[in-house]
């Protein structure tokens, strides 16, 4: 399998899953970032062979934040390796300790739960217009939430105009984003794609032109 030690990738994700203790997936999480400081410290040396990486799949953004949040309640716990963790954590997802990210997660959890209040039934496209005023403002955060919520809500009939209006604006923003948004792309290709392809390259020809 991938990986050093001994460790290979399948047998990391069996570790880091939900059905483990915390402290195992503590411990997992933290080898994974070690790992990755490694990889990129023997970057820094010229014809130094480099051990195989881990899938970057591995480093979810949920897990580092439950994993964050256990690990601040339980530093007695955990003494011996959370100064460490805690700052190959921060090194990896910087926004988990960004006040300025923290208040956007917050405004967007507050728009998700306006539209929960003011309808039976999620509104779509009102969500998707939401997202785009969020990604012409540049606020990676708050898109980055929004697109992880419309990915677990994968039944719904996505407008493909408003995913190919997204497109202009997403290229603009860092890869957390781009790789999320790609998902949300396919998500509505998958349902129509027809349309999908054509609402992105008519978005696409517009730009070119100006």
């Amino acid at each position: 399998g991938r990986g050093v030690a001994g460790i290979s990738e399948s047998s990391l994700l069996s570790l880091l899953s939900p059905s483990n203790t915390m402290s195992c997936r503590v411990l997992a999480f933290y080898y994974l970032l070690l790992h990755r400081r490694a990889v990129s410290e023997l970057r820094q040396k010229p014809d130094t062979p480099l051990p195989a990486e881990y899938s970057v799949s591995l480093l979810g953004d949920d897990s580092a934040k439950t994993l964050l949040l256990h690990t601040r309640n339980n530093k007695h716990h955990y003494a011996p390796v959370y100064p460490t963790f805690l700052k190959l954590l921060v090194a990896q997802f910087p926004f988990l300790c960004d006040p300025q990210a923290l208040l956007a997660e917050d405004e967007a959890k507050a728009h998700v739960s306006k539209l929960s209040k003011n309808s039976k039934e999620f509104d779509v496209v009102e969500y998707m217009s939401g997202m785009i005023t969020a990604l012409e403002r540049g606020d990676e955060c708050k898109t980055f939430y929004m697109i992880s919520k419309m990915l677990k809500r994968h039944h719904e009939a996505i407008p493909s105009e408003i995913v190919a209006a997204c497109v202009p604006h997403v290229v603009k923003l860092g890869f957390r984003v781009q790789s999320s948004f790609i998902k949300l792309w396919e998500m509505s290709a998958a349902l129509n794609p027809q349309q999908t392809w054509l609402n992105t390259a008519r978005v696409l020809r517009t730009r070119l032109r100006l």
